[in-house]
């Protein structure tokens, strides 16, 4: 069995290492995006994604959307 983690918007993440050493993978919430764009260019996501990717961490990634209507 694997061990992950799911950090989103509110989880402060001060040393990556530590996680790198306490589990096998990552996943990023971002929630309330309104397009692709916004996505990519969230320095949040971008500062994640980049920090799984320096220590060869795995990660996925997904949003999270509060919907009001249909």
């Amino acid at each position: 069995m694997k061990l992950g983690i799911d950090i989103s918007g509110a989880n402060i993440i001060e040393n990556w290492e530590e996680i790198k050493n306490s589990v096998d993978f990552v996943i990023i919430k971002y929630g309330n995006i309104c397009d692709d764009e916004e996505f990519y260019q969230h320095e949040t996501v971008q500062h994640r994604i980049k920090a799984c990717q320096n220590l060869k961490i795995p990660f996925g990634l997904y949003i999270y959307n509060y919907c009001n209507n249909v």
